[in-house]
């Protein structure tokens, strides 16, 4: 394309973003800052020579013609002087300007040429001569400032030569035609470095062109990086690197221009299962339809960004008040909650939010996402689908759960957990016929604690699995002593449950202590089975063919205990003490009871009441046609040596009445 170094061919002309488009910007640049000067030049000239024929020449031609000249080159400097160079200028506009550069460039010389072969014909030999020096400079002036647009340049040079070469060979004298032979070798010279020089240009701009598109493209890869880098692929959004760094610099730039912003942590409930159950396509079209809702309820002030799985994070500019926090949060949380479509149908979702204001909840980023994190641990524990800004009271919880935690580390690592053991009963014989074994933790510092406390932060702190396994191994150990009709009743959580080989590792320990599958009872909760249903149910499918029974606990505490037994064969439900606690005195709790007794009876599940604390309670419950029970009416939790003599003293007793 760099051949053709007239700068103006219609191919040339076509390409737009293209070195040669670079080539005709360069040449424009060029030409704008060289032709003003060989309008001076021009100038100088025009009026030295006017000057030597003063007086020798006609006015016309020392004054009036002069003068036209000057105006003339004058207005074409100023023209280019004013040329706009700096910002991109369409390439057929400067094709125009190169065209009537090279117009008037030869109509100049034609005139210029004209009016000094006429003052030849006025002048003594030293005014002739002054000609001869006047197209001399005159033309090698043009070559080299026309040189970026050769065709205008070789033009007025050989408008500029032939003329007055010419006319000082038709003069006959010698000197004047060897100028003449000296001024036409000069001027072949110059046709001939013209293009040379012309291609070096070109080259410069080429080799300019390719290193400016190789940073170009270079800019636009590292783009490209920083995108990929930077955001999530699936939403679009920011991921947590962008997160963790714009976070940094929020907090860096308030030590210099503080201005109020929040941290938030928003945690989808319910995705799981939604996933599970139209699969993970439909799950990845809901969470792009998540990030659209969060991008809308953000409005653009801050950053959103998605941190992985189900959990996103927000930097929220502006928010300076926890009210402010908490009306974004409650504005984010009721966009989750409109219903979804998904394959035809529609699925609901909800979420928790956790905020943290700076510099109140942290002053670095590190801190402001704990405390983030904590205010929506403390949102999903006490009521999911709501909103917690971070407080003081939350950071008193969190160190108390903390402490905490550290003694439940120390205490497993002491195997300091026990087992206390309450019997379940035949109420109508009185007979016990199953114990519940149940973890007991005294700690020196924190005194007794209960099992509903610590048992959720050791599922937490990754330490329910080995509590279960050694807990167990106790269990079925105590309970290959008891008597044959006597079976065991364990608890297990929701990580021991959907583990893989739960079911495997279960039956293992308790063919070490040589205990009967049989004797075993393993009791799980409706959170056990959200967590991961279909492995909890293919563990508990492996159990009871093993010939373990399994119990639903807890019955009627959560909000889908009836879908779950009627996907689930159970052996017994356990219905949950709270419906016990006011039987004798509250109707609807007795409507309830009798409710689900019936339904057990009709599936042929056996139901074990907790919580009986009197007599009117098992009265009522044996009236409605529950056989078993268990409370402090019966008996209260022992220590296992306790509970061997509390057996043998019912063996006893049995034989003395038999």
């Amino acid at each position: 394309m760099f051949k053709d170094w007239s700068g103006a061919a219609p191919s040339v002309r076509k390409l737009r973003g293209s070195s040669a488009d670079q080539l005709v910007q360069a040449q424009y640049g060029a030409l704008a800052k060289q032709i003003p000067a060989l309008y001076v030049v021009l100038s100088v000239n025009i009026a030295t020579l006017a000057f030597t024929f003063y007086g020798s020449a006609p006015d016309y031609l020392t004054t009036v013609a002069p003068a036209v000249f000057l105006l003339l080159t004058g207005g074409r400097a100023i023209h280019w002087l004013r040329a706009d160079v700096g910002r991109h200028v369409d390439i057929d506009r400067i094709t125009r300007e190169f065209a009537r550069t090279t117009f008037l460039g030869v109509a100049l010389s034609v005139v210029l040429a004209a009016w000094g072969i006429v003052l030849f014909g006025y002048g003594n030999a030293y005014q002739q001569s002054a000609v001869a020096l006047f197209f001399w400079l005159s033309a090698v002036s043009a070559a080299f400032c026309l040189a970026p647009v050769p065709r205008a340049a070789i033009a007025v040079v050989v408008v500029s030569t032939v003329p007055i070469a010419s006319t000082f060979i038709m003069s006959g004298e010698p000197v004047f035609v060897n100028m003449a032979v000296n001024f036409a070798v000069v001027s072949l010279l110059i046709l001939q470095i013209l293009p040379t020089y012309f291609r070096s240009f070109a080259r410069i701009i080429k080799s300019r062109a390719s290193l400016s598109e190789r940073h170009r493209q270079a800019r636009e890869d590292n783009r490209i990086v920083r995108r990929i880098a930077y955001t999530d692929p699936l939403t679009g959004l920011a991921n947590r690197r962008m997160f963790e760094e714009h976070l940094s610099s929020m907090v860096e730039k308030s030590g210099t221009d503080p201005q109020p912003f929040a941290v938030g942590m928003i945690d989808l409930d319910g995705f799981k299962p939604i996933n599970d159950l139209y699969g993970h396509a439909a799950g990845d079209a809901m969470l792009r339809q998540v990030a659209r809702r969060l991008t809308a309820s953000l409005g653009g002030n801050g950053l959103l960004a998605r941190l992985g799985g189900d959990e996103f994070g927000i930097i929220a500019t502006g928010i300076a008040r926890d009210a402010d926090a908490l009306a974004l949060g409650n504005k984010v949380c009721e966009a989750i909650r409109q219903p979804y479509e998904i394959d035809g149908s529609q699925a609901l979702l909800s979420c928790s939010c956790g905020f943290s204001l700076f510099p109140t909840g942290g002053s670095d980023a590190e801190r402001l996402v704990l405390s983030a994190d904590n205010a929506l641990y403390h949102a999903k524990r006490r009521a999911r689908g709501n909103t917690e800004i971070f407080s003081m009271e939350i950071e008193k919880q969190i160190r108390e759960r903390a402490t905490m935690e550290q003694a439940l580390r120390r205490a497993v690592a002491d195997q300091a957990i026990t087992l206390h053991f309450q019997p379940i009963f035949d109420l109508t014989t009185r007979k016990v016929v199953t114990v519940e074994a149940l973890a007991r933790w005294t700690d020196p510092d924190l005194g007794s604690i209960s099992p509903d406390c610590f048992i959720p932060i050791a599922e937490q702190a990754g330490l329910i699995e080995e509590i279960t396994d050694f807990l167990l191994r106790d269990a079925v150990s105590f309970a290959a002593s008891w008597p044959a009709d006597v079976s065991l009743s364990f608890n297990l959580s929701a990580v021991s449950i959907v583990k893989p080989s739960a079911g495997l590792d279960i039956l293992a320990i308790v063919a070490r202590a040589g205990l009967p599958p049989d004797r075993l009872q393993v009791e799980i909760t409706e959170t056990a089975l959200m967590r991961d249903f279909e492995m909890a149910r293919a563990t508990i499918e492996n159990l009871r063919r093993a010939g373990v029974a399994v119990a639903l606990d807890d019955f009627g505490t959560g909000h889908s205990s009836l879908g779950y037994i009627r996907r689930i064969t159970f052996d017994k439900i356990k219905i949950d003490k709270e419906f016990i606690t006011d039987i004798t005195v509250n109707r609807k709790s007795r409507h309830i009871i009798e409710a689900v007794i019936g339904m057990c009876r009709g599936l042929g599940i056996r139901c074990v009441a907790e919580g009986i604390e009197d007599e009117g309670q098992a009265e009522i419950l044996m009236g409605h046609g529950c056989t078993l029970g268990q409370g402090y009416l019966l008996a209260r939790p022992m220590p296992a040596a306790d509970l061997a003599a509390f057996l043998g003293s019912r063996a006893a007793g049995d034989q003395l009445t038999a």
